[in-house]
Formats: structure tokens, sequence, C-alpha cells
């Protein structure tokens, strides 16, 4: 682990639903961690159609090191990086357990 790599500032976030006063349901995120990162573009990507609007579909690496914190991050959680919000697709630990890496997908 090159630790000089770690140069972007993300957020790894939980989503929470709230119930309010006339049982709607709204979704909300709390921050887990801000963490030192190393982020780059996993793929291309594409552009696809969805309601009528143009969606980018670009994949992301997002390297973190492991820390008790961040173990504790899963599929369920979100990163927020620079004025991006990505949904964590998988969690992988490096084989020495020291870094681990999070493919992400941008949200709409």
């Amino acid at each position: 682990m090159n630790t000089g790599e770690f140069r972007e500032r993300v957020v790894l976030q939980s989503r929470v639903e709230t119930t309010d006063s006339q049982g709607g349901v709204s979704q909300a995120t709390t921050t887990v961690a801000t963490v030192w990162a190393k982020v780059t573009l996993g793929s291309a990507g594409s552009e696809a159609m969805a309601a009528g609007q143009v969606q980018d579909n670009s994949k992301y690496l997002v390297e973190i090191r492991n820390s008790a914190t961040a173990a504790t991050v899963t599929t369920k959680h979100q990163v927020s990086w620079r004025s991006k919000v990505l949904n964590i697709a998988s969690v992988v630990f490096s084989a020495r357990r020291d870094t681990i890496e999070l493919t992400c997908a941008e949200v709409g």
C-alpha cells in the first residue's frame, strides 16, 4: 500500500429510513466516517435513458485503509465523493487486510 495514493477525501455514509408523524417514510444519511481514499474510474460506464432522462452508469473503485470503522462498511452504505453519491456494489478486503476496495456506481 502506497499511502501517497490516498489523496481523496470521501465520506462513508449509512442510509436510514425515518417515519414522519403522517406515516410517510423518507431516507436520510448519517456519516459513518470521513477517510482518505484512492478513487479511480473503474469502467467508462454508459449512458441510459430512464424516465426520459439520460443517466450516467459510471463505475468507480474506491480504495480505503482498513480500520475498525471501515471494516463495518457493507453494500448497504454509500460513498460521498466530491459532488457525487456512489452506491457500494461490493466490498473486498485485500489479501493482507490492510485496505478495502469498494466497487461503486454513481447514483442517478
